[in-house]
């Protein structure tokens, strides 16, 4: 009898005993299912007002730029101004030997002197018709012809005085004091700019001014250029030029060998931080309103192709995007993604597209500040 109760009892204790190890076995693997879903950061496509900038090799010219040219040949005595000063319109920059030139001026002051003598006695003698008025009329030639030759002398002695023809800052000297100058071919003594303002020379090929001319408001080349918005100036150094330039011509017609259209900005230059034959990169500026964006840090390349992952349920998929333009920390999208769609913010090294994750929303902004190096 103590037998037959034992055996059902015994049934029964194993029964709750089996219970109890598969309640515990199910309980602990929900968890641990849990555990193999990694928590990763996701954001939400945006959409923002961007201005992105395209650069162009530039040339920076001054505002003038005067070549000093002698009209006379003669050795330099004198040199009045110094390599990279600034200089007044009219200042005095170099004086040439006039030796000779002084010589040739004496000799036809005397010639002039000589003849004004020569009609003033003759004048008299017309009068009492001792001489005909013919005679007079040759001396009076003869007077004349002295006098432009005077004229011309001293024109020539006045322009071994070299002056500035404008204000501005002197350029190199490729010749000193004692240099013979003014020889047909030579180079300028040096070169006068005035940079208070600065010219940037760029170009765009014609395909490219034309789709640019399009995109521009107003109704003729003239008016969509002065409605055109600042453009920057990219230095050599890397850094962006502190004042903002103003688009002011574009040439009229497409270089023959070149096939490209010139185009000049206009930058203020108070520093004088930018001189004549400076080199630098235009930066042109380009709208789009409501794009749609997402962090470049976010996407990622495969067989030259971008691609980021989209959040579908709590799994996601490599979407491919195609792009429209980028800033340094932004992609501008034209299709692949839409406004509202989540997306894999961080980690994309470590996840294969259809892998279940946890998602932790967290702000686009600070995203979009990362460091694109720590994708």
């Amino acid at each position: 009898m103590r037998k037959a109760l034992s055996l059902p009892l015994l049934r029964l204790a194993c029964s709750l005993l089996v219970l109890s190890l598969t309640a515990q076995a199910c309980q602990t693997a929900r968890p641990e299912r849990n555990k193999r879903k990694p928590r990763v950061p996701v954001s939400v496509v945006a959409q923002r007002d961007m201005q992105t900038y395209t650069a162009y090799p530039a040339v920076i010219r001054g505002l003038t730029n005067a070549a000093i040219r002698p009209k006379i040949s003669g050795y330099i005595t004198e040199v009045y101004a110094e390599e990279g000063s600034r200089v007044k319109k009219g200042s005095p920059l170099f004086k040439l030997e006039t030796r000779a030139i002084d010589g040739n001026a004496a000799a036809a002051r005397a010639a002039v002197k000589a003849a004004r003598v020569e009609v003033e006695n003759l004048r008299p003698l017309v009068s009492d018709s001792i001489v005909s008025p013919a005679r007079l009329a040759t001396a009076r030639a003869q007077l004349e012809q002295a006098q432009s030759n005077l004229a011309s002398i001293e024109a020539n002695q006045g322009y071994a005085l070299l002056r500035s023809p404008t204000a501005g800052l002197v350029g190199t000297f490729p010749f000193r004091q004692g240099d013979l100058v003014g020889r047909p071919g030579q180079a300028p003594l040096t070169t006068i700019s005035d940079i208070s303002s600065v010219y940037a020379y760029f170009s765009l090929n014609e395909k490219s001014f034309l789709k640019w001319l399009r995109r521009q408001p107003g109704k003729g080349r003239k008016e969509k250029i002065a409605q055109f918005p600042g453009v920057k100036l990219l230095l050599p150094t890397g850094e962006t030029y502190q004042h903002p330039g103003k688009l002011e011509m574009a040439s009229g017609q497409v270089g023959a060998q070149t096939g490209a259209v010139r185009l000049r900005a206009r930058f203020p230059n108070p520093a004088g931080l930018l001189t004549n034959g400076n080199s630098g990169r235009l930066l042109l500026p380009r709208q789009y309103p409501g794009a749609t964006v997402i962090p470049a840090m976010s996407t990622f390349e495969r067989q030259g192709q971008t691609f980021a992952y989209r959040l579908s349920g709590d799994s996601i998929r490599a979407q491919q995007i195609k792009l429209k333009d980028q800033t340094e920390r932004l992609y501008i999208l034209e299709n692949g993604l839409t406004a509202g769609d989540t997306f894999v913010a961080r980690g994309l090294g470590k996840l294969r597209s259809g892998d279940a994750i946890r998602p932790q929303y967290i702000p686009f902004d600070s995203v979009a500040t990362y460091p694109v190096q720590f994708r």
